[in-house]
Formats: structure tokens, sequence, C-alpha cells
């Protein structure tokens, strides 16, 4: 078989075809990279996400929280309401990304009652009894 010759107007779209097809900086780089960096690397990854959602799941919960869960209470006829710290294992095991807090309140029947308000990002709160 013959060398391929390509001129003219052909030579200048086969440039444009071949220089699109190599890989960019990042991609370059990856490539250089061994199975053994890939796996450290993607432990570290694993590792660094797996702290934050950790922290994330035991972080004091916010202003926003406290004021959906005392709404939420105050509309079911709650008073004396006292809302305290995050009570993480309180919402439901299908319950994804939520933020808990512990509230004791008085019942419209007297009845002190301890429970936890669960408010999801995506879904609204529930409150859980104790």
């Amino acid at each position: 078989m013959g060398d391929v010759h390509v001129t003219g107007g052909l030579m200048n779209e086969y440039e444009e075809y071949a220089r699109k097809l190599r890989p960019s900086g990042l991609h370059r780089w990856l490539m250089t990279w061994d199975a053994e960096s890939m796996l450290l690397a993607g432990g570290l990854v694993f590792v660094l996400a797996s702290i934050l959602v950790f922290l994330a799941a035991f972080m004091p919960p916010g202003e926003e929280t406290k004021a959906r869960a005392t709404r939420l209470l105050m509309a079911h006829g709650y008073e004396d309401i006292k809302l305290d710290t995050v009570n993480v294992f309180a919402c439901g095991k299908d319950d994804v990304m939520n933020r808990s807090v512990h509230f004791t309140a008085l019942s419209s029947g007297g009845m002190r009652l301890e429970g936890a308000v669960c408010c999801g990002w995506v879904k609204d709160c529930t409150i859980r009894f104790e």
C-alpha cells in the first residue's frame, strides 16, 4: 500500500480533524497516571467526601431549620417550645440529607412532649416523637 498524500483544502480539514482528536490538558495529564495513583486519588476523594457528609450531619441546626421547626410545632398547637441540639438518628432511614432538631413542647392538653423535627432539603418538615 502506498502513502496517502493530502493536498490543498483537504489538508486543512484533515489537520482540523486531527487537532480535535488530541486530548486536552487535563485529559493528557490524567493519561500519565498509573493505576495505583488513580486508586489513591479515588480513595482520597472518597475519604474527604465522607468527612464532609459526616460533619454536615452533626452540625448544629441552623436558624432556618429552627424557624421551620417552630412554625410547624406552633401550627399543630404546641406551646412553650424549646429547641435543643441536633438529633441525627431521629429521622427515618429513608430521609436523605435531613436537618433535625430536638424539641420539648407543651401540648394543648397540657402534656409535655419530646421529639425531633426533621426538615429535608427537598421535602417538608415532619414531627417525630420519642
